[in-house]
């Protein structure tokens, strides 16, 4: 799946303009206008997440697995389990190029 940078930075727009430091996943999706009991979008949102988690512009509070909060059955639906996500100084840095 090829990156959308755009994408990406609407992830960290909506966690910097958060009036809150921390926003947890269901909140997250619903900031994205994204719907939770779409399994596409579910599928998206996990794929745009680990994107950023791995460029290190996020924390995942309480991961202790690597999954940020998303796994998936054997036949690739996913599963959500609540995380907290917060924006971290590279990610603030990132928005500002």
């Amino acid at each position: 799946m090829k990156v959308d940078y755009d994408e990406i930075k609407k992830y960290l727009t909506v966690l910097s303009e958060s009036d809150r430091p921390m926003l947890n996943t269901l909140e997250f999706i619903e900031s994205l206008g994204l719907n939770q009991n779409n399994d596409k979008d579910i599928k998206v949102f996990w794929h745009n997440l680990k994107l950023i988690n791995d460029a290190n512009y996020i924390e995942c509070i309480g991961d202790s697995d690597g999954d940020l909060g998303i796994s998936f059955t054997a036949i690739g639906t996913p599963i959500i389990r609540i995380k907290s996500f917060r924006l971290k100084l590279a990610g603030n840095q990132a928005l500002e190029v």
